[in-house]
């Protein structure tokens, strides 16, 4: 299968899905609070991982998109990557648990800037 014209193989696609519905799942719950981002809206879109399983890229949208606000979400999410690593680490049936980094997802921006492009034309 492809991702990003890259080859991934089913098991990278699985655990895949399953780091993006559990980090979901602990952005959600209660005992993740962070207090900086208590009034943020945040959606884990997609998860880029490693063919050997050690590291993962998850990039997230907030809400307000504001440009230091996903700064401050970014930041503040890197600084608990370890804390969601060990909270991934004990749901997540893996001999390694990938090293976790999140990144912005533009993707909705690039979207939305060529779909302003195309009905200028029009």
């Amino acid at each position: 299968m492809k991702k990003n014209n890259k080859i991934v193989s089913n098991r990278a696609l699985k655990v895949s899905e399953q780091l993006r519905q559990l980090i979901s799942k602990i952005l959600i719950s209660d005992n993740f609070y962070l207090y900086n981002l208590s009034n943020s809206v945040i959606t884990v879109t997609d998860v880029d991982i490693s063919p050997d399983l050690k590291n993962a890229k998850i990039y997230i949208m907030s809400y307000p998109e504001k440009t230091y606000k996903n700064f401050v979400v970014l930041e503040e999410l890197n600084k608990r990557s370890g804390y969601i690593k060990k909270i991934v680490s004990k749901q997540l049936k893996l001999r390694f648990v990938p090293k976790i980094k999140f990144f912005h997802d533009t993707s909705f921006e690039y979207s939305q800037n060529i779909d302003n492009i195309l009905k200028k034309i029009k």
